[in-house]
């Protein structure tokens, strides 16, 4: 195809060699638009006038060149060249590949890629391969969407508020990511060995991160991450989450806010400090080896496991292993260990703290450890209550989050010597009302019966199941209302000698059969 030019020309010129093509005014910005069924390119002002067809270029279908700021709103091109540093704006149309030696910024139209010595902002439009700001910095937001890889210096990714960003490809920088928002797409990002990544008010899921060097995690971001890791620093914030059920390796880990990661996944070479809380999805019980950290590197008393001490069980070669111990003494409790929650609901919880607590300057806190992201938390001071809240929109998913309260002491740290309490809060999928169980933890002889109550507003009982009906079985409910309390009354019977779950509606009770 031709290709379309437009430069500054001397007057003489224009008249002599273009006197039908003359623009009166070749140096202001250039628009792309149509008129009638093809597509024109004139001055800001010709297009602001009176319709006259000599102002203009006729660039239907053909590449264009520009020394001037260029403005496409509309039509059917070719491939789009931008020179002299001079910035472009997509607002609408489809082209072809699109180079630009200045600025572009994309709010809708189509483009078959970008690629820019500048910066490329893209809030609407679509790329169907690749965006390309290799020595600055590519913003996405709004509904931008790329069908291949996106590379800069710095990628900033906002999007919060009904954005609906994605990249099929990979994302790619050398310095520096954010993310923002929660209704992003990422296929994959790749930190090439120098880039740190940043969260901030995020909430989501990382389906695929590769060669970040450090990750901060900030402004009560939630972020879940589904593939192995190996990071230099990992830094988060108060009231912030790290979530990952995939092995992680990381040198230094920053608090104060939360790692949740499966018990035995997480590897620590350097050290830690601001004494991260560490959360174990919930399977935390005494003698379970947690993590492994390089010889000398962590401290039991460097991060905070709300329920449990950390104690350094065991060297094997090069690495100190890790585990949960129970904390004796005084201990903080609640008046349920289990909680469940139907959509749109909240459960109240009460705390019980030492008597020695006011008398030490102690204050009683609440933390949840939350990696959905759909349960919230309002505290009450003055009775020692938390109540919690279930998201209407959680649909019929079940997700589980933790619920601590501990006691902090005048440094804002943890009171080290009182045992927190936890409880474990569950979603039933379900506008169910609030669930939980009158006993999380029984022994029954072989031949006995014992009668957990199942304390809720529902109409009908919760559906029951034992993990293993070869140690115990669980029954038909009956409807009980007595004694303050109302729900569904199951009875379980021992069968054989041995541990099982018992499950009524997600809330657990842990048996053992002697």
């Amino acid at each position: 195809m031709k290709k379309i030019a437009a430069v500054i020309l001397s007057a003489a010129f224009l008249l002599t060699t273009f006197p039908v093509t003359a623009r009166a005014y070749s140096s202001d910005t250039q628009v792309i638009n149509t008129h009638g069924s093809k597509t024109y390119m004139g001055t800001e002002e010709c297009w602001s006038e009176r319709w006259d067809s000599s102002n203009f270029t006729d660039v239907t279908d053909e590449d264009v060149d520009s020394n001037e700021d260029l403005v496409i709103k509309g039509g059917k091109i070719g491939d789009v060249t931008v020179g002299d540093g001079q910035s472009l704006t997509i607002k609408g149309g489809i082209m072809d590949d699109v180079v630009c030696d200045g600025d572009i910024t994309m709010t809708g139209g189509t483009a078959d890629s970008l690629d820019s010595d500048s910066n490329i902002q893209m809030s609407g439009g679509k790329v169907s391969g690749n965006v390309k700001a290799e020595q600055d910095t590519v913003t996405l937001s709004g509904s931008a969407a790329v069908g291949g890889d996106v590379s800069g210096k710095e990628v900033d990714v906002h999007a919060a508020g009904g954005s609906s960003v994605s990249v099929s490809g990979t994302t790619e920088f050398s310095e520096s990511m954010l993310l923002q928002g929660s209704s992003c797409n990422l296929r994959k990002i790749d930190g090439q060995s120098s880039g740190t990544l940043t969260f901030r008010n995020f909430s989501g899921s990382i389906s695929a991160v590769s060669s970040v060097i450090n990750m901060s995690v900030e402004s009560q971001s939630t972020v879940t991450a589904k593939n192995n890791m190996e990071l230099d620093t990992l830094s988060i914030e108060e009231n912030s989450t790290f979530v990952t059920n995939s092995a992680l390796t990381v040198n230094n880990i920053q608090g104060p806010g939360a790692l949740i990661t499966a018990p035995g996944s997480l590897t620590v070479n350097t050290g830690m400090s601001g004494y991260p809380v560490l959360n174990f999805n919930g399977s935390e019980r005494a003698g379970l080896t947690v993590f492994k950290a390089k010889a000398n590197a962590v401290t039991e008393t460097q991060a905070t496991v709300f329920g449990y001490n950390l104690s350094l069980d065991r060297t094997e070669g090069t690495y100190d292993y890790f585990t949960l111990q129970s904390v004796w003494g005084e201990a903080v409790t609640l008046d349920r260990t289990s909680a469940s929650l139907g959509n749109g609901k909240e459960v109240s919880l009460k705390a019980t703290v030492p008597s020695s607590a006011s008398a030490s300057g102690y204050k009683l806190c609440w933390k949840l450890l939350d990696p959905s992201g759909k349960f919230s938390i309002a505290q009450d001071s003055s009775n020692n209550t938390c109540r919690v809240y279930l998201t209407d929109t959680a649909g019929s998913t079940i997700y589980k989050a933790t619920l601590a309260a501990y006691l902090m002491d005048s440094y804002g740290n943890v009171a080290s010597g009182v045992k927190s309490a936890v409880c474990s809060i569950t979603s039933t999928g379900s506008f169910n009302a609030g669930l939980s169980l009158d006993t999380s933890t029984v022994k029954i002889a072989v031949g006995n019966t014992y009668k957990v109550l199942a304390i809720t507003d529902a109409s009908a009982p919760p559906t029951q199941m034992s993990y293993n009906s070869a140690i115990a079985v669980v029954g038909k409910a009956t409807y009980y209302n007595a004694n303050g309390k109302k729900g569904w009354l199951y009875p379980v019977k021992a069968v054989a000698k041995g541990g099982v779950t018992i499950d009524i509606g997600g809330q657990k009770m842990m048996t053992t059969v002697v």
